[in-house]
């Protein structure tokens, strides 16, 4: 079997998992609870990677992305599952000052 997580260095939060089937078969899964118990979901993390699938705040070309954030219990409670959940912005070291000013700027605007 061979792994890689690529979000671990700043890549997409996506991961390759490659294996025999009968070994995934009997291979014990931690899992959150949104995946399905069959293969080959059971190794998916549950949000089937909501931060490819975010729209984008055109106007000040900011990313974001929405979901539960394995949160799902939060979600439900605050009655977001149903809509989508919540919004997420995550600046990381490779932004740089001028984007971090936009989504100021853009934030600002919003309240």
């Amino acid at each position: 079997m061979y792994c890689v997580l690529q979000y671990k260095f700043f890549g997409p939060h996506c991961g390759i998992l490659y294996g025999r089937y009968d070994l995934l078969d009997d291979l014990f899964a931690y899992k959150v609870r949104p995946a399905p118990d069959s293969l080959p979901g059971r190794f998916e993390t549950g949000t089937q990677n909501h931060e490819g699938l975010a729209g984008v705040l055109a106007a000040q070309n900011i990313n974001l992305w929405d979901g539960n954030y394995y949160a799902i219990s939060v979600t439900e409670r605050l009655g977001l599952e149903e809509s989508g959940g919540m919004v997420r912005v995550g600046p990381v070291q490779s932004n740089t000052l001028e984007e971090v000013g936009r989504l100021k700027e853009a934030l600002r605007g919003l309240v």
